[in-house]
């Protein structure tokens, strides 16, 4: 919710507000990228400054494949969209 009051205030429409909390999942990313755009940065900046905050989910996925390696494609696909560092947290501890 806070995002989606952030990036009205930016300047985002409601449409570019609903695809990006729907595309970029991580808060800091989407902070990160509109905080660029704000300032003039070129978009391909915000989005590689994105990409960058979001390789620690690469890091998850790599301490993950003891658990979830096994399962289907779909049903990794879905978790890795659903990834937070609290769920992450929960994972590694059972």
């Amino acid at each position: 919710m806070l995002f989606g009051v952030v990036a009205r205030d930016a300047g985002l429409d409601i449409l570019q507000t609903i695809a990006m909390s729907v595309l970029v999942i991580a808060g800091a990313s989407q902070f990160t990228a509109l905080a660029l755009l704000q300032d003039q940065a070129p978009v391909f900046v915000a989005l590689a400054t994105a990409l960058a905050v979001n390789l620690r989910m690469a890091m998850y996925s790599a301490a993950l494949v003891p658990q979830i390696g096994h399962a289907r494609l779909g049903l990794r696909a879905i978790m890795a969209y659903l990834m937070v560092d609290q769920a992450f947290a929960v994972a590694v501890r059972t």
